[in-house]
C-alpha cells in the first residue's frame, strides 16, 4: 500500500510499473489469507484498477504532449539548409 499511498500524496519515488507490481504482490498475499469478499482484497483490487487508470491517462497525456524543445532557450543553432544557401561573405582584401 505504501507505493499507492506515495502516488496519492504527490510523492512518486517509483515508476508506475513498480507500483503496480507491488500492489499485485500485495493482492496475491491478501488472497492467500482472505476470500475475494474481504474488504482488504476489495480495496487492493480497487487500488490496482485506479493505478491502471492513472497509467492509461499518463500514457495518453504523453501521446498528446507537444514535442520537447531543445535546450538552450529553444534555439538549436542555425539551420544547415539556410547555412548552405547563404554562405558567409568573404572580403577579397
Amino acid at each position: 500500500m505504501s507505493a499507492w499511498q506515495a502516488t496519492q500524496s504527490g510523492a512518486n519515488p517509483e515508476t508506475f510499473d513498480q507500483q503496480l507490481a507491488a500492489l499485485q504482490a500485495q493482492l496475491v498475499a491478501l488472497q492467500s489469507k482472505y476470500t475475494n469478499d474481504h474488504p482488504d482484497v476489495i480495496k487492493a483490487k480497487s487500488d490496482i484498477a485506479a493505478l491502471k487508470q492513472k497509467m492509461a491517462e499518463s500514457d495518453q497525456q504523453q501521446k498528446n504532449a507537444p514535442p520537447e524543445k531543445t535546450s538552450g532557450g529553444g534555439r538549436a543553432g542555425p539551420d544547415p539548409a539556410v547555412a548552405r544557401a547563404n554562405p558567409p561573405i568573404r572580403s577579397g582584401h
